[in-house]
């Protein structure tokens, strides 16, 4: 109630002071970091979006529609987005002959998405679908594949599809915004601004914003001009429809490209709408997201580790087939070893047949050997064990090491 109470406040005086407050840089700064504020302490909001995915190095496009979820509180924040309907791609002949004359055509496409921010990492999770289109243009789905991107806790790398939902919502622009050099107003009444600021680390220019008094001063249109190319639109956002959710204002829907201008963007332009309700934080979404990133037991998943340079390619939850094989010869020759140290004649101790014989169940090595000593065989087989362990451990970094120094230039998934 208290932070109604303070958002109807704030909205009472802006609209009946807008004219002044549009003069004056300071107090706008004021105004976009107050509501920025109401939406960091914790919300979750959701929604369609519509866009082109580009498939096969850019050779093929098609039309898709997924649902997204944010939930966000400080700097934790998680998101999901699931396709709902894409269009079937069309059959494009391969460049090279597949081994044995195959002309299927088999593409992957994004069909979940998973990102989390939190204290110690960053991240995106993918799970791409296998399609196979034959010549007929008869489509399949042929199995998954899962891959994972770790950054740092503030890193850039995967901020795209964060960024495209909170932006396209009219809001956290205040974090970007380093000095506001000018202010008017348009004749439609919103307050327009020039500031200098920045996209991401190194990524400096100038922001120019349409802000919606009336709509607890939501900015409607935003665009960023990088230093490196003053001239050129780099980021372009805008929005439309008022919806009040509680104390939340939100757009009905938005149109945003992170790569460049709405007109020109083509591929790259996203068409998002909002749901009409917005929560409080989600906690249980926030946790799946954070198992989907960090702590994925997916069999064949790969991770690309941008924590360190170069990046690190590894396969946790899958032993290399060199490996396994090791592993298997390496167990055999532990039983074998096992089993000639305890045959008769050894220097384990001797007992009676009879009191070595204490269960029927007892056969094979243990049948031949005491309890006693049993312990000399178990400490012995541990021994094994480790020794079996340590030397793949070594092995195994190795291979990962050899294989994320190859793909160390790779491209981002």
């Amino acid at each position: 109630m208290l932070r109604l109470c303070h958002i109807l406040s704030l909205s009472t005086l802006v609209i009946g002071s807008a004219t002044t407050l549009a003069q004056d840089a300071a107090e706008v700064m004021s105004r976009l970091k107050s509501f920025d504020s109401i939406y960091a302490s914790g919300y979750t909001v959701s929604g369609t979006r519509k866009s082109k995915d580009v498939l096969v190095r850019g050779k093929v496009m098609v039309d898709s529609t997924r649902q997204w979820r944010l939930t966000l509180e400080g700097e934790r924040v998680g998101y999901v987005i699931e396709m709902v309907d894409y269009e079937t791609p069309k059959y494009r002949p391969p460049d090279r002959e597949a081994p044995g004359g195959d002309k299927v055509m088999r593409i992957p496409i994004r069909t979940r998405q998973w990102g989390y921010w939190g204290k110690d990492l960053s991240g995106n999770h993918y799970e791409d679908t296998i399609l196979a289109i034959d010549p007929n243009d008869e489509c399949k789905e042929q199995g998954k594949m899962h891959n994972s991107s770790l950054f740092g806790p503030r890193d850039i790398g995967p901020n795209a599809p964060k960024r495209a939902i909170l932006w396209s919502q009219g809001r956290f622009f205040s974090r970007y915004l380093e000095k506001i050099n000018t202010v008017g107003k348009s004749s439609s009444g919103l307050v327009v601004v020039s500031a200098k600021g920045h996209m991401g680390d190194g990524d400096s220019g100038r922001w120019e914003l349409e802000i919606d008094p009336k709509a607890a001063w939501m900015v409607r249109r935003a665009r960023f001009f990088s230093n490196l190319k003053p001239d050129i639109i780099g980021c372009e956002m805008r929005n439309s429809g008022t919806v009040w959710s509680g104390v939340y204002c939100i757009p009905e829907k938005a149109q945003f490209n992170y790569w460049g201008p709405i007109e020109d963007g083509q591929s790259t332009v996203e068409e998002l709408t909002f749901n009409p309700i917005v929560e409080e934080f989600d906690e249980e979404m926030y946790a799946d997201t954070e198992r989907a990133v960090a702590k994925n037991k997916t069999p064949k998943l790969t991770i690309h580790d941008y924590r360190v340079s170069p990046p690190r390619v590894f396969q946790p939850n899958e032993l290399h087939p060199t490996l396994e094989s090791a592993l298997e010869e390496l167990l055999h020759e532990a039983m074998s070893d096992i089993s000639e140290n305890t045959t008769p004649g050894t220097s384990a101790p001797s007992q009676t047949p009879a009191k070595a014989e204490r269960s029927p169940e007892t056969t094979g090595v243990e049948a031949q050997v005491p309890r006693q000593g049993r312990w000399w065989l178990l400490s012995k087989e541990c021994a094994i064990v480790l020794l079996v362990v340590s030397t793949l451990g070594a092995a195994l970094t190795l291979v990962v090491l050899l294989k994320g120094r190859r793909h160390g230039g790779s491209r981002r998934p």
